[in-house]
C-alpha cells in the first residue's frame, strides 16, 4: 500500500504542470503576462487530454536510475486513468481504484473521500497556488522550442522541493516536468503523442477487476 501510495505520487506530479500559469521575466520577445495569458487561455479550452509518457527516477544515494513509459486520460471534471507496467489507476469520479500488478492487489477507494482525489480533479488548474514561478529562458526538447520554468514550493514541508518545467512555445503544452524529492531523488517526465479535446469513452475510466486478484475496499 505504501508502494503504491508512493507511485502515486509521482504519477501525478507530471500531470500537476499543465497548470503553470504564474511566471516572471521576458522570452522569445514575450512578456511573462502574454505567456500566462497563453497558457490559461490553452487550458481553458480543454476539456480532454491524454499523453504518452516517458518516467526516469534516480537515486541520488544510490546513485542508481530507471526508466519507464506509461499513458495518462483525464476528462473533465473528474475523470481520470493512468497506465504503467506495474499499475493502472483510474477513477469514474466516483471510484478509485489502484491496480498493483506486481501483488496482484487492487485497492478501492470512494473519490470523495481519497485523500489525494481532490487535489487530481483540479490539477491542471488550481496547483499552481501552491508554488512560487520563475521563468528561466528557453530549451529544445527535440524540435520544440519550450519555455524552460523553475517552480519552489511555497510550503517549508512539501514533498517536492523543486521542480522544472517545459512548456510547449508554440502549442502552450506542458511536455516535460523534473522535479526533486526531500531525499533529493530526482524524478522527470516527458510527455509525447500529447492529444487533446478528442473523444474519450466511458468506459476507459472504469476497472474491470481482474479474476483472482485481491480486492482490498477502504470505502
Amino acid at each position: 500500500m505504501i508502494q503504491c501510495k508512493i507511485q502515486y505520487a509521482k504519477c501525478k506530479m507530471y500531470i500537476t504542470l499543465g497548470s503553470v500559469l504564474l511566471v516572471s521575466g521576458t522570452v522569445f520577445g514575450q512578456s511573462a503576462d502574454e505567456i500566462v495569458k497563453r497558457v490559461e487561455k490553452k487550458y481553458q479550452s480543454i476539456n480532454s487530454f491524454s499523453a504518452e509518457f516517458e518516467e526516469s527516477f534516480t537515486w541520488t544515494l544510490a546513485k542508481k536510475s530507471r526508466t519507464s513509459q506509461g499513458r495518462f486520460f483525464i476528462r473533465k471534471p473528474d475523470r481520470f486513468r493512468l497506465e504503467t507496467e506495474k499499475q493502472i489507476l483510474t477513477s469514474d469520479g466516483e471510484t478509485v481504484w489502484r491496480y498493483v500488478i506486481p501483488d496482484s492487489q487492487v485497492f478501492v477507494t470512494d473519490a470523495e473521500t481519497d485523500p489525494d482525489f481532490p487535489l487530481l480533479k483540479d490539477l491542471l488548474f488550481d496547483y499552481v497556488e501552491n508554488y512560487s514561478h520563475i521563468l528561466l529562458g528557453h530549451e529544445k526538447l527535440g524540435e520544440t522550442e519550450c519555455h524552460w520554468l523553475k517552480l519552489i514550493p511555497k510550503e517549508e514541508d512539501s514533498y517536492i522541493t523543486e521542480m522544472r518545467v517545459w512548456i510547449d512555445a508554440k502549442e502552450w503544452l506542458t511536455r516535460k516536468v523534473e522535479y526533486t524529492d526531500i531525499q533529493d531523488n530526482i524524478t522527470a517526465y516527458t510527455l509525447s503523442d500529447v492529444k487533446r479535446n478528442k473523444k474519450i469513452d466511458d468506459d476507459v475510466f472504469i476497472f474491470e477487476i481482474p479474476e483472482g486478484v485481491e480486492v482490498i475496499e477502504t470505502r
